[in-house]
């Protein structure tokens, strides 16, 4: 029996929600569905069946679509467990990296396939396999990069202690040296004969004293001014609403000139003091032999611990780098990643694509689905086409987004044989953290391939053999592809298309002093990184507002996306954030985007989608205004 299977036996999940202030929710958002006349149409395809009590009951079919973040996907088990408990049923799944981990789960798992436990809903199963399953098993690179991870993660006085020592090194390192020269330089009286043998040497220094002296002075006056302006600003904002612009003043000649004389003359004269009056004078000066051997011995010491430090971090550094290298730039393999999401789908008897496909295809079209009529609608049917799941991969070897399965043909030579666990393993390979997803692309592929024809270069062109792609994290091009299933053909829609996002961004008070940003180069690369990243699916909101209403989003704040050893607890205050982010999409309130307090009910003037949604998702009023953004789009063009 696996490893996966027999820790099953210790997985309660009834136990686990009663932890949860999940039936709390569940019978808050009943109540204001009552408190509305009833619980509204969320969608036009439906059907009505018996559940295990033998009561009658309708269930409502969406299109769901779910965001990467990491182990912060348990959050989003907590959503859908809301959304299933209320009668929704999902007919065609999305998302990337975390978000396609749970599109996977819940296209394959099935109730028979868990025996005993009698779980109704998909949210249950996934639940399941997620708590029966150690999260840091997927941890899974060499034994040091583990541990260094889990230190960095939980922030602990390991971390503490590595980072002083780290800092040691290269400082320890590099004053040993530095005064192992200097002394060396005084021993054969090297600087007292320049000092006497140049005449300008002093008044040169002198000079360069006096122009750090200037600029210090000028710094001092330079911060005085900025607080004063600062407050002026600040009075200004708070009486026009206006945001205060950092004033950025050109380097002047004279400035250069200063310094250059700092530079040249003034660190050099500052050196020499240290070093001659310090430690000529200060701490070597007159002692005994006795008293030196112990200075020197301290000294050698220390700065011996410091060297070898440092040739351990090299040594380190050089290792692990070719190691980083051969393993295509990932810390981790993500072998057992894999492996967990085949033995998933092995019992569920969807380990190739085509047993997938049918597995949804006869879940999603058993013929008994219904259309609520609608005198403006075109469509009558009910049939739900392929394809019925897509996770997002980004293929950095031919520098395009990949869709999967519906792109698959472009890297196997037989789609329906692929499991699909390889489409999420590629989905999830967070750069740097985890190695790409490496395919063997066969010539016959690469020749009927659209992808090989437009971005292979010629020489990959006269290249016989087979190609290696890498697939990484779907969230570099494309994180929320909320857009996935939007078709403008279709004026009058049968179903809205839900989505759910992670907010893990601190909260950013309305009281908050602003404050200018200061660009690094770290963080000028961070955001060109984040604008490539996110500019595509927010580009999508930008040109369709109306689908930022089908939205939901999850208030995570602050929870390392990359903790993979959290505690029960962490993972039901998880569980808790998805499903009140349930309660706030379908009655309205409070939410977070970014980082900013967003509030439904609070609408502004000239504002009819806002109106229309300030208390929950409105079914509704979502296809008007969807068929007018239609129109209005097919007028432009």
């Amino acid at each position: 029996m696996s490893s996966h299977t027999s820790s099953d036996t210790a997985v309660d999940i009834e136990v686990f929600l009663k932890k949860t202030e999940v039936e709390k929710v569940i019978t808050e958002i009943e109540s204001g569905f009552k408190e509305k006349g009833g619980r509204p149409v969320y969608s036009d395809i439906y059907k009505t069946e018996k559940d295990e009590t033998g009561k009658e009951r309708t269930y409502e079919y969406v299109d769901y679509v779910q965001e990467g973040g990491g182990v912060l996907g348990i959050a989003l088990i907590g959503y859908t467990y809301v959304l299933e408990r209320l009668g929704f049923r999902f007919l065609k799944l999305a998302g990337t990296s975390a978000g396609a981990i749970n599109t996977l789960l819940m296209a394959a798992v099935q109730p028979e396939n868990y025996p005993g436990k009698k779980y109704q809903y998909q949210s249950e199963m996934i639940l399941h396999e997620m708590l029966a399953f150690d999260l840091w098993k997927l941890v899974d690179g060499h034994w040091f990069a583990k541990w260094l991870i889990k230190i960095f993660i939980r922030k602990s006085s390991t971390y503490s202690r590595l980072n002083f020592f780290i800092r040691y090194c290269l400082i320890g390192a590099i004053l040993y040296g530095l005064t192992l020269g200097m002394l060396r330089l005084y021993q054969f009286d090297f600087i007292t004969n320049f000092i006497k043998g140049s005449f300008y040497y002093f008044p040169l220094c002198i000079a360069g004293a006096i122009a750090l002296l200037i600029l210090s002075i000028q710094w001092i006056l330079e911060i005085i001014k900025a607080k004063k302006r600062d407050n002026n600003d600040n009075r200004n904002q708070h009486d026009n609403n206006t945001i205060p612009s950092a004033v950025n003043k050109p380097a002047t000649t004279l400035h250069k000139i200063l310094w250059v004389l700092v530079f040249f003359l003034a660190v050099p004269f500052l050196l020499h003091l240290v070093f001659y009056y310090g430690i000529k004078k200060g701490l070597i000066g007159n002692r005994t032999d006795d008293q030196m051997d112990i200075v020197r011995t301290v000294f050698h010491i220390s700065g011996g611990f410091a060297m070898l430090g440092l040739v351990l971090i090299l040594t380190a550094v050089i290792y692990f780098k070719g190691r980083f290298s051969r393993a295509g730039f990932g810390i981790n393999l993500g072998n057992e990643f894999l492996k967990w999401m085949q033995e998933i789908l092995r019992k569920n008897n969807t380990d190739t694509t085509k047993k997938l496909v049918d597995v949804m295809n006869k879940r999603l079209n058993p013929g008994d689905l219904q259309l609520r009529p609608d005198p403006k609608r075109k469509e009558t049917t009910t049939a739900i086409n392929e394809p019925f799941f897509s996770m997002m991969a980004s293929d950095i070897t031919m520098r395009t987004k990949a869709e999967l399965p519906l792109e698959a043909s472009n890297y196997w030579i037989d789609p329906g044989a692929v499991n699909p666990a390889e489409y999420v393993r590629a989905s999830m390979s967070i750069p740097i953290f985890f190695s790409p997803h490496k395919v063997q692309v066969p010539q016959t592929v690469q020749d009927n391939s659209e992808v090989f024809r437009q971005k292979a270069s010629a020489i990959d062109k006269k290249n016989n053999l087979s190609k290696e792609v890498w697939l990484v994290d779907g969230g570099v091009l494309s994180n929320f592809p909320i857009n996935i299933f939007h078709n403008p053909k279709i004026e009058i829609a049968r179903m809205p298309t839900f989505g759910v996002k992670l907010e893990d961004e601190k909260h950013i008070s309305s009281d908050d002093e602003y404050i200018p940003a200061k660009t690094t180069l770290g963080t000028f690369l961070g955001n060109i990184f984040s604008t490539i990243r996110f500019y595509y699916d927010k580009d999508v909101l930008k040109r369709n507002k109306i689908y930022e209403k089908c939205i939901a989003h999850i208030d995570v704040e602050e929870i390392n996306w990359l903790n993979f050893g959290m505690i029960e607890e962490t993972k039901i205050k998880l569980f808790n954030c998805g499903a009140e982010a349930a309660k706030t999409f379908l009655l309205g309130g409070k939410y977070y985007v970014d980082g900013k307090l967003h509030d439904t009910t609070k609408v502004g003037p000239n504002d009819p989608i806002g109106e229309a949604f300030k208390n929950g998702f409105n079914w509704e009023k979502f296809k008007q205004f969807r068929k007018d953004a239609i129109e209005a789009d097919m007028k432009t063009k």
